[in-house]
């Protein structure tokens, strides 16, 4: 999907080992990142299928691969200069902190159709408000940081007050958090 998304497509096959060796580009290192992601998520599913126990290294490898996928989307945003509100080192934040609430609400979800069997999904059921209070923090923060130049100002105005105001209102503050 990189590939293609980048315009290569079937066209240059071999543009995307480029890809995978500039090592100075950020999406280099998401590709590194989210194809060790995938190992450890399909090993981890084998074993678990196998009905084997999932070793805690494996585990712990996959949590920081999922931290890193999460940061990773939000520092390839980050890089983009002409779009202030996501030209800040906030950004990676956010989404690390995004992603966690997405994945708690999900399991927590999930929990209530298998009767609750995991054991921590009551720890989770407590940690599903206060993400979401977080990330509300850290969009009010991104919110006024860009507030700076004026380019960041009318960012942060077009989505407080002008046309993308109900989707940021509706869509993300209210259905979302």
């Amino acid at each position: 999907l990189l590939m293609v998304d980048a315009e290569a497509g079937f066209k240059n096959p071999l543009r995307f080992f480029y890809l995978v060796t500039n090592f100075n580009s950020v999406m280099t290192w998401g590709v590194i990142i989210l194809g060790a992601f995938m190992v450890v998520n399909l090993t981890t599913l084998a074993i678990d299928m196998l009905g084997k126990r999932v070793p805690h290294a494996l585990e712990y490898c996959g949590l920081a691969l999922a931290l890193a996928t999460a940061a990773y989307t939000g520092v390839l945003l980050g890089v983009v200069q002409t779009f202030p509100l996501w030209n800040t080192p906030l950004l990676p934040v956010l989404f690390v902190v995004s992603a966690a609430s997405t994945g708690v609400a999900s399991v927590v979800l999930a929990g209530c159709f298998v009767g609750n069997r995991a054991k921590n999904v009551r720890l989770l059921a407590r940690t599903r408000l206060v993400l979401p209070v977080a990330e509300l923090v850290l969009i009010a923060l991104l919110l006024a940081t860009v507030q700076a130049s004026d380019a960041g100002a009318a960012s942060a105005a077009a989505v407080l007050t002008g046309s993308h105001a109900a989707l940021f209102w509706i869509g993300l503050v209210a259905a979302g958090l």
